[in-house]
Parts: C-alpha cells; sequence; structure tokens
C-alpha cells in the first residue's frame, strides 16, 4: 500500500502540470497498473539483492500491518516468506522491530518508501542487559564496542529521517556511549522510550572527537534530549544512566515541547538530575511526570521536585514509598495542581511527625496547598481529620483502580460526588466511612450532587446509604451521566427516612418507568415528573 500510494502521488502530480492528450492518458494508465501491481514486483527497483539488503531484511520484523487503510490491528506474528520477511510487508507496516547488532556498520539502505512506519522499536541484545558501571571500562574493548553500537545507530536514525510520519521510536537493551545527534532530524518524533539501556560516557580520544564533530550534543544525555525539541513524550524503563555535570548556561534558551515523563524502576538520583537539568525554566508548560517503583540506591537521596515547582502541573506516583519523600522539599509546591498516589507499597503507613521524615506534615501541606489529589483508599483510612475543606476535589480509588469516587466542595454546604461506572456499595461505603473528616463532610452538607457515570440495577444499598448520612431537610441530586436503568426493591424504607428528615431526593438521566416498576402507587404519589427526571418529595408524617 505505501509503495503503491506513493507512486500514485508522484505521477498524479505529473498529470496535473502537463495539458491532457495522448501521452497524458498512457501516462495514467501507467498510473493504474502501477496501483494493482503486487508491491513485491517493485521490490528490484528500489533494493538490489546484496548483503545489506539481506541484512535489513533479516533484522526488521513487522509488527503491525495495515490490513485496511482505516483498520489498524496489533500483529505479533511476523509474516514470512520462504522464510524471509519480504518488502512487500514491510511497506504495508506502521509499527517494526529492527535488531541493530545484525545490520552492518555501514548500511545505506532507503528508509524514505517506508511512508506508513509510525512506530520503530530498535533493540540491541534479545535478553535484558547486566549492569555494567565499570572505571576499567576505559581502556577496554567493550567501550569500544559500546561506541561503535551508537554509530550504528547514528547511521539508522540519519536514514530513518526520510520518513516523516515516525512520531514513535523505542531503544530497548542497549548499551551506549552517546546519544547521537541524528535523532534530532526527525522532525515528527513525538514520543521517545529507553527500556533497559544502560549509558555511560567517558572522555577518550574517540568520544572526545565525536563530541567536537557534535555528532553527540553533549556527554550528558539529559542535554541531549534537550535539543529534541518535537518532543512529547519520554519514557525511562529499567535504565542504568551515568549522569555528567556540564555548563548549564550553553543550553539556556532551549524550549521543548515536552508534556509528560515516565519513570519506571529508575533510581531517584535520576530522576531528580533529570527534572532539574531538563525541566527548569519551563514555566509556560504543562508537564506531567509519572514516578513508579524507584530505586533508592542512596539512602539520602529523596525526590526532590522544588527546584522546578515552575514547570510541573501534575505529579503521579505509582507503587511509591512515600518515605521517599523528604517533607523539607514539598514545602514550596509552586506550580503543581494535581498529585496522585496509585498502589502504595503493602507496607505503606503514615509516619507522624516524631517519625522518619515526617510524612504526616507531607499530607498536610498537600491538602492544605493542592486543587486536586488522587489517592487510594487504604491512604484514607489512615489520614484522619484532614481538613478535606480547603480543598475543591479528592479522588480516592479502590486497589484495583476499577472503582474511584470523586469529592468536590462547590460551595459551602454543597458537596458533589462524581462515581465511576457501576461503583460497588462496599466501596462508597468504604469511602465516605473511610476518614471522619470525610464522613462529617457529607453528613454536614445541606446539599449533596451525585454525578454517576452508568449505572444498571439495584441502587437500593447507595441510595439508603446517603439517606442515612445526610442531615434534615438536605437536597440530595442524583445525575446518570449516561442513561442509565435501576431500581429500589424497598421503597417503603428510603420513603421512612425522606418522610422523617425532609429530605428532597431527584434522579435524573434515568429509564423512569424501569424505576417506578416495583413501587406502589401511594409510593408514586410522592413522586413528581419533569422532562426526563423525577423528584421524591417528603411528606409530613404524623
Amino acid at each position: 500500500m505505501g509503495i503503491n500510494n506513493w507512486c500514485v502521488e508522484k505521477y498524479c502530480i505529473r498529470i496535473k502540470q502537463k495539458r491532457f492528450d495522448m501521452k497524458n492518458i498512457h501516462l495514467i494508465v501507467y498510473v493504474l497498473l502501477v496501483q494493482f501491481v503486487s508491491s513485491e514486483l517493485l521490490e528490484p527497483i528500489y533494493y538490489k539483492n546484496n548483503s545489506d539488503t539481506n541484512n535489513f531484511l533479516n533484522a526488521t520484523t513487522a509488527q503491525g500491518i495495515h490490513r485496511k487503510i482505516e483498520e489498524r490491528g496489533e500483529s505479533t506474528n511476523s509474516i514470512y516468506r520462504n522464510g524471509v520477511l519480504r518488502l512487500s510487508n514491510l511497506f504495508n507496516a506502521f509499527s517494526v522491530k529492527i535488531r541493530l547488532n545484525d545490520l552492518s556498520a555501514n548500511m545505506n539502505t532507503n528508509m524514505s518508501v517506508f511512508r506508513n512506519w509510525q512506530k520503530i522499536t530498535i533493540v540491541g541484545e534479545d535478553s535484558a542487559l547486566s549492569q555494567i558501571n565499570k572505571p576499567e571500562l576505559k581502556n577496554s574493548n567493550y567501550y569500544l564496542q559500546n561506541i561503535e553500537t551508537a554509530k550504528k545507530l547514528e547511521n539508522l536514525l540519519t536514514l530513518l529521517s526520510s520518513n516523516n510520519n515516525l512520531f514513535e521510536i523505542e531503544l530497548k537493551n542497549l548499551q551506549l556511549a552517546y546519544l547521537p545527534t541524528s535523532i534530532e532530524k526527525i522532525k515528527s518524533l513525538r514520543i521517545l522510550k529507553f527500556e533497559n539501556i544502560n549509558y555511560q560516557w567517558i572522555s577518550t580520544r574517540t568520544t572526545d572527537l565525536i563530541l567536537s564533530k557534535k555528532e553527540t550534543r553533549s556527554s550528558n544525555l539529559i542535554f541531549c534530549l534537550k535539543y529534541i525539541q518535537s518532543l512529547k513524550h519520554i519514557v525511562f524503563t529499567d535504565c542504568t544512566i551515568k549522569n555528567y555535570q556540564e555548563d548549564e548556561e550553553m543550553h539556556d534558551g532551549i524550549k521543548n515541547s515536552l508534556a509528560r515523563i515516565n519513570f519506571v524502576r529508575i533510581d531517584l538520583n535520576f530522576i531528580n538530575e533529570f527534572m532539574w537539568y531538563y525541566c527548569e525554566n519551563q514555566t509556560d508548560k504543562k508537564l506531567t511526570i509519572e514516578i513508579a517503583s524507584p530505586l533508592q540506591l542512596n539512602s539520602n537521596i529523596f525526590l526532590d521536585i522544588e527546584e522546578v515547582n515552575s514547570s510541573i502541573n501534575e505529579l503521579i506516583l505509582t507503587e511509591f514509598d512515600i518515605q521517599y519523600t523528604n517533607n523539607v522539599v514539598f514545602s514550596n509546591l509552586g506550580k503543581l495542581q494535581k498529585f496522585t498516589l496509585i498502589s502504595p507499597p503493602y507496607n505503606e503507613r503514615v509516619y507522624y511527625s516524631d517519625e522518619k521524615n515526617n510524612c504526616i506534615d507531607f499530607w498536610k501541606n498537600l491538602f492544605n496547598k493542592l486543587p486536586e489529589i488522587t489517592i487510594p483508599l487504604n491512604i484514607a483510612l489512615l489520614l484522619e481529620d484532614f481538613p478535606i475543606k480547603s480543598m475543591p476535589r479528592l479522588t480516592i480509588i479502590d486497589n484495583s483502580r476499577k472503582f474511584k469516587i470523586a469529592l468536590e466542595i462547590i460551595k459551602k454546604s454543597h458537596l458533589s460526588l462524581r462515581l465511576s461506572t457501576n461503583v460497588s456499595e462496599d466501596f462508597f461505603i468504604d469511602v465516605i466511612t473511610a476518614n471522619h473528616s470525610i464522613y462529617k463532610l457529607v453528613s454536614e452538607c445541606t446539599q449533596i450532587s451525585f454525578m454517576i457515570e452508568e449505572y444498571v440495577g439495584p441502587i437500593e444499598d447507595i441510595l439508603m446509604f446517603i439517606l442515612n448520612s445526610a442531615h434534615e431537610n438536605t437536597i440530595i441530586n442524583i445525575n446518570f451521566i449516561i442513561f442509565s436503568y435501576v431500581y429500589v426493591q424497598n421503597f417503603s424504607n428510603a420513603l421512612e427516612i425522606i418522610n422523617t428528615n425532609k429530605i428532597t431526593v431527584k434522579l435524573s438521566n434515568l429509564n423512569i418507568q424501569m424505576f417506578l416498576s416495583l413501587l406502589t402507587k401511594e409510593e408514586i404519589s410522592q413522586i413528581t415528573f419533569t422532562g426526563g427526571a423525577l423528584t421524591i418529595n417528603p411528606v409530613n408524617t404524623p
């Protein structure tokens, strides 16, 4: 599909530039023939049967094939014919894997015809690398091999720069001595992933020459990344990267488009340095940083975001022990608007002021200053008597991340709760009763609004718990975001509380006929209808 479309576009442009005569008719016939000719017949036009081509075919696997233009499906099974992956599959692939070690050092394969390629994974070893950071590498053949690997990568990235649709590159299982500047030539690149990368720069005659020729921007990998100004998203997973100090002034004024950074099982020291070198002075950006299962290789190193508090808009911590934070460096939260803690370690607990790291102060600081916080239920159980009224939104999630409830104070005495689809009654009750401050807030509000994404089935338990938690004369609004089918099996119990405490309940965007199906005429008499909504009104009880 890719090569045929290329030919059609090329010759249709020529047709527009000439008069419509007999020669052009012949040209149209030729174009139509090209459109329907198998790409296998076109392979010899672009590639000769030589060692470069064979190495390229053997090293490249199509992982995602365009079955149809509008339908893109991932296929983990590579498509081979006679034991060799054919170019016709590569022409139609949008995702490919290239084994760097199988390529020749000076490969010169034309990549411009692979216009469908959008994602490329470049791998070195088949399995994960061992951690190697030894001073004696300086004069070893091993380090020279790392330089050669980087040179191969440089050549491959240069060839790929002719592809204007490539938006994601993943580097995996590689030992690198430097990051080539040729990656900057891929102007369409938006996502760059590093998985199991060992990066170490050692100053030798060879590396100094590479630096002087600007084949790399810096010995510091972080500075190299700053020059890829099209990047929106960077991911580091299981990487060991040695950082090198440089004069930051030479990098002042470099702006980037980065919107998100993910660190997965990365040393806290590198995370801190990355944020310092990359994110400083990016005050006009809304940057999201997600840190999952970090490594604290030095017990004196803690997560430090204070130096870049003008850049980070959202911080997400997954499998993160709050002991890895230092209360002092979180004192100035700056631009931070959203904080999320997901799946803390099983032994997570709150540390009080006379214990390690003053973690209770950390939580107080977040609750007092941030407009939006997301925490798991087990943390909500531990945090007692917090000034929740001072923050606009608190979202609580269950350990499976399947259910979540967001609490938001609209104004004084008006609380809004947003429930995820078919949130379980047990989770809802756990959230409201988990923390004394939350339960007190619910019981004191005179107006409570529930937004439920979607619900199907009996809603009696949730409704009864809401009614039992509410004060007298409370107005309760329940709005289903997606049209829902709910019912109450024993409505008389709900009416008893509604009438006794003078509570008004409004429900909207639900199937009214189903809701009324189990009610008696007397019970229905207390309900008024407006459009697609119903209101349950209290009546005076003797």
